[in-house]
């Protein structure tokens, strides 16, 4: 029966985005200086449709969790609709969600491999600040990410892979067979997002990075052998791409909220485009695959030391140190060529 409705849905997927981008209920218009980065226009966000609809698959046995996933998918829905158009509404809205999802099913983290910090961890509103901040961390950066054809969501399918590869899986409630199901269905919006045939939009987006961080929690909390700090380098990128993006706004008195495109994968864009002279689509989908080749690095180096919370701390500190590196120098040449 699985395999049934696996197939039907992967056949149905395509059929069912022609129809939305054709009723045009779901174009892709938030962000005018993001269509920058694109070859085509009016391309339906319904990437987040289609991973909603398989999450509820995995979570159907609890209806509190897949109706928490299906409200905070219809937030991001009203983010692409337009019909919040405040980042700081926005925001709001986010906070008092993951403060109601995090208490509801008592998601916390409260060993980090040190004992002051642990101790902190045992007051209970600290606890929850602490894991309510890291999810709107995670969520937001995972937002900023997704400004190139497959940088997202390509990231995530990295992460299951190594879980997959590590056997992490049976500290989690997804069978081997549901996780290779989502894997292919994940590679096949990779695919079609490639090609511009959709994009993940801000509800794609808070619905795959709040899934995965939920998950990743389940599987340290089941698995204490596992460095915290493992989950952390594996939700990295995108959380390093919010902090530094806040602390680069605050100096230039900006708000961390107001969205620009100075993001890294974006200079990396500019930078291929400019040096190269490559059409748009071929520059970004490079510059995607090129993000995510390093990513891929970093992570699986850090999956060989899983536990050891010290090669975890120094991979962390020395992808910021990259990053910050590249960001600068690339900058540098941009503005020297613009």
């Amino acid at each position: 029966m699985e395999l049934i409705f696996f197939l039907l849905y992967l056949i149905v997927i395509y059929p069912i985005n022609q129809f939305i981008k054709k009723s045009n209920y779901l174009p892709s218009q938030t962000g005018e200086s993001h269509q920058n980065f694109l070859g085509k226009k009016n391309i339906p966000l319904s990437g987040g449709f289609f991973i909603v609809i398989f999450i509820t698959y995995l979570t159907h046995e609890n209806f509190y969790l897949y109706l928490s996933f299906i409200v905070f998918y219809l937030l991001g829905i009203s983010s692409d609709k337009k019909y919040i158009i405040s980042p700081k509404v926005r925001f709001i809205l986010q906070m008092m969600f993951i403060l109601l999802f995090v208490n509801f099913f008592e998601i916390r983290i409260f060993d980090l491999r040190n004992d002051y910090l642990s101790s902190l961890l045992e007051n209970n509103i600290i606890s929850i600040v602490f894991i309510v901040l890291c999810f709107l961390v995670l969520i937001n950066g995972s937002n900023f990410i997704d400004g190139l054809n497959g940088l997202q969501i390509g990231y995530y399918l990295i992460i299951l892979i190594i879980l997959f590869k590590n056997f992490f899986l049976s500290f989690t409630n997804i069978n081997t067979t549901e996780f290779i199901y989502l894997t292919i269905i994940l590679f096949y919006l990779l695919v079609l997002n490639f090609n511009e045939k959709l994009f993940l939009g801000d509800s794609g987006s808070y619905t795959l990075s709040l899934f995965t961080g939920y998950f990743l929690v389940l599987v340290y909390n089941n698995n204490q052998n596992i460095s915290p700090f493992f989950i952390a380098l594996l939700l990295w990128y995108p959380c390093f791409e919010n902090l530094f993006s806040i602390l680069r706004k605050f100096t230039f008195n900006k708000s961390p909220l107001k969205p620009d495109n100075k993001h890294l994968h974006q200079l990396i864009y500019v930078y291929l485009k400019i040096q190269f002279r490559l059409k748009k689509n071929l520059a970004n989908n490079i510059s995607s695959i090129m993000i995510n080749f390093f990513n891929l690095i970093f992570i699986s180096i850090a999956s060989l030391h899983y536990k050891h919370t010290f090669i975890q701390l120094v991979m962390i500190l020395l992808f910021s140190l990259i990053y910050i590196y590249l960001y600068i120098r690339i900058l540098k040449i941009i503005s020297k060529k613009s």
